[in-house]
């Protein structure tokens, strides 16, 4: 179910009614998060990275139902270990995160901000299903 809120909250169903100006924020913050993973996924590919870091950095699972917001928020608790980390290993992905944050922060703010509320309760689903 959260899987489902989290994906409309950015995925419109087709026939919606919202303006164009929505629809554009919400595509806007889909791709962020898209972009957001494809980062993660190559983070952990780097062996000293997830080594320095203590462990690797969670991505959305099907089955999860909050795993997609959980993946933003970990990895925005995380923001200044993980920039403190590439700093030292590669100032090409330093440079990638940075760009990266700079430009959807504040969507990945206001995503956590939309999903939060409900987050805790569709964790206790996903546990007694």
């Amino acid at each position: 179910m959260l899987s489902t809120v989290a994906k409309h909250v950015t995925q419109l169903y087709k026939n919606s009614t919202l303006s164009g100006d929505v629809k554009r924020c919400c595509k806007e913050v889909r791709e962020a998060i898209q972009e957001l993973q494809s980062f993660i996924v190559k983070l952990g590919r780097i062996r000293v990275v997830n080594e320095a870091l203590g462990t690797s950095l969670a991505t959305p699972v099907i089955t999860r139902w909050s795993s997609t917001y959980k993946m933003v928020l970990n990895y925005m608790s995380s923001e200044e270990q993980i920039l403190g980390v590439l700093n030292e290993q590669s100032v090409e992905l330093a440079n990638e995160h940075t760009d990266l944050m700079n430009r959807c922060r504040g969507m990945f703010k206001a995503y956590l901000q939309i999903v939060e509320p409900i987050a805790d309760y569709i964790t206790l689903l996903e546990v007694r299903f």
